[in-house]
């Protein structure tokens, strides 16, 4: 989805498309890589700093210079979710669907 443009030279908003075209979800997104940016390790520092300047995060978060941090985060994450409670998974999921919709 092309959503703004620098001068004559359109840009694409990979971070929107990623987000399915839903703006909350692509502000959160924004908002995570923003500290990545600024409290990642140096790889997914780099990371997010390219991919708020828009270069196309999912093949990013493919390569094997990011992946194994982004796997990592999303291990530990991972993690912490089975490990909660039934009734605290069900709040969670409930405040995610809130939040972001039915994209997620």
């Amino acid at each position: 989805m092309i959503i703004r443009s620098l001068g004559r030279v359109p840009m694409r908003d990979h971070i929107l498309d990623l987000a399915h075209g839903n703006p909350r979800v692509a502000d959160a997104l924004r908002e995570s890589l923003d500290i990545l940016k600024r409290r990642g390790s140096e790889a997914l520092s780099e990371m997010a700093r390219d991919a708020l300047e828009g270069a196309p995060l999912r093949q990013m978060a493919l390569s094997s210079a990011y992946g194994d941090g982004l796997g990592a985060g999303f291990a530990s994450f991972w993690k912490k979710y089975q490990d909660m409670q039934p009734e605290e998974r069900t709040e969670f999921n409930e405040k995610v669907r809130e939040w972001f919709g039915d994209v997620v």
